[in-house]
C-alpha cells in the first residue's frame, strides 16, 4: 500500500527500493482502471531482479494527491514444457538434405517457462476495481466530513466574532449618544441665559443639528441593525424631535409622507442633517419663524432616493450662503447626490436626489 512517501506491505513483497521503483511505474502507466501482468518483465524494465517475488503484479491508483495507491505482488510459477519435437529446430538443421524423418521430428524435448506468475482471474480484477471505487469514496466522505467540521468551527468563530462587534458597536453608540446628549445640554444650559434672541438663534440651530445626528445613534442603540438604519421611520422621529425644539404649535404644521427605504448609517445621518437645515431654513425664511406648513417627503426608484422639503411661506428662492447652506453643499457632495431648489408657489421646494 503505498500512502504518499511510506509503504506499507504484507506478505512476501521485492525489497522497499524496488517497491518505490514500481510506485513510479504504477503512477506512470496508471489510467484511472486495474493495471495487471502475469509476466512484469514484459512491461517493468528490471523487474527480472526480483520475479520470484513479483512476477505478477495487479494495482490500482486510488488517489494521486495525497497519494494512495495498492498494489499485489504474485510469486514466479517456474513451468517445464513439454514438446513433441524442438520448436526452434529449422528444418534444414534435422538433415542434411533438409527433409524431417518421423523419428526426428518427434524426438521429446523440454523447455523451462521463467518469469510468470499465476494469472489475475476476470473476477479478481474487478475486486480490485470494487475496493478502488469505494476507498475513493471513503476517503471523499472522510473530506466531506472534516470540511464540514472546519465550516462548523469557522460559523462559530464568526458567531463570536460578529456578538463581539455588535456588543462593541453599541457601547460606541451608547457613548456617543451621551456624549451627544451631554453637548445638547451645554448648549441648552446656554440659551437659557441668553435673553437676546438673535443671539440665542445660533444655539438653537447648533441644537437641531445635534438632534439629528443623536437621534440616528439612538435608533441604533434601540435596534438590531447596526449598519443600516430604516430612513422612513427616521424620518419621522427625526421630525417630531424638530417639532420638540420649535414648540408645540408646529406640531400640525411639519408633516412627513415617506415611502420605505433603507440607507447605511453614515448615510442617514448626513441625510438627517441636510433635512434639519432646510427646515430651519424654511423656518427662519418662509415664515420667519411663525408656524406655516413644512412637508416632508420621499420616493425611492432605481436605487435612489428623492427626498423633499416643502414650504407655502414667502421665502427667498435659490441656495444661500450661510453656514448652514454652506454645511448642506458639504453634506450633499459627500452623498454623492444633487439638491435643487423648485418654486412651489406659493414657497419652495428643495430637492435631494442620491444615491
Amino acid at each position: 500500500v503505498f500512502r504518499d512517501e511510506r509503504i506499507e506491505t504484507a506478505g512476501k513483497t521485492p525489497p522497499h527500493t524496488a517497491l518505490a521503483m514500481l510506485r513510479e511505474w504504477l503512477l506512470d502507466v496508471d489510467a484511472g482502471g486495474v493495471i495487471s501482468t502475469d509476466r512484469s518483465e514484459s512491461v517493468f524494465p528490471g523487474a527480472s531482479a526480483f520475479r520470484s517475488w513479483a512476477s505478477g503484479l495487479m494495482g490500482v491508483v486510488v488517489e494521486r494527491a495525497p497519494l494512495l495507491a495498492v498494489l499485489w505482488t504474485r510469486a514466479e510459477e517456474v513451468e517445464v514444457v513439454r514438446w513433441a519435437g524442438d520448436p526452434y529446430r529449422t528444418a534444414k538443421a534435422a538433415g542434411g538434405d533438409g527433409a524431417l524423418t518421423p523419428r526426428a521430428s518427434f524426438d521429446a524435448w523440454t523447455e523451462t517457462v521463467r518469469g510468470r506468475s499465476r494469472p489475475w482471474s476476470g473476477s479478481q480484477t474487478e475486486a480490485a476495481l470494487r475496493l478502488r471505487q469505494d476507498l475513493l469514496a471513503l476517503r471523499r466522505s472522510r473530506r466531506t466530513g472534516e470540511l464540514n467540521s472546519q465550516l462548523r468551527a469557522t460559523l462559530d468563530d464568526k458567531d463570536d466574532l460578529l456578538r463581539q462587534k455588535d456588543f462593541l458597536l453599541r457601547e460606541v453608540n451608547h457613548r456617543v449618544q451621551n456624549s451627544l446628549a451631554l453637548a445638547a445640554g451645554f448648549l441648552t444650559i446656554q440659551m437659557r441665559a441668553i435673553e437676546d434672541p438673535a443671539a440665542r438663534a445660533p444655539l438653537e440651530e447648533a441644537s437641531r443639528r445635534l438632534t439629528a445626528v443623536g437621534l440616528v445613534h439612538r435608533r441604533l442603540y434601540r435596534g438590531d441593525q447596526l449598519e443600516t438604519v430604516s430612513l422612513d421611520r427616521y424620518l419621522v422621529e427625526l421630525a417630531e424631535e424638530l417639532v420638540e425644539s420649535l414648540g408645540q404649535e408646529w406640531a400640525r404644521m411639519v408633516r412627513v409622507d415617506a415611502a420605505p427605504a433603507t440607507v447605511s448609517t453614515d448615510k442617514a445621518v448626513t441625510i438627517g442633517l441636510v433635512v434639519t437645515e432646510l427646515v430651519i431654513n424654511a423656518v427662519k425664511y418662509a415664515y420667519g419663524g411663525r408656524p406655516g406648513r413644512v412637508d416632508i417627503g420621499l420616493v425611492e426608484q432605481g436605487g435612489r432616493v428623492r427626498l423633499s422639503v416643502t414650504d407655502q411661506g414667502g421665502g427667498k428662492q435659490g441656495p444661500r450662503v450661510g453656514f448652514g447652506s454652506k454645511m448642506m453643499e458639504a453634506m450633499v457632495r459627500q452623498l454623492a447626490g444633487t439638491l435643487t431648489y423648485h418654486d412651489n408657489s406659493p414657497g419652495v421646494r428643495a430637492e435631494l436626489d442620491a444615491p
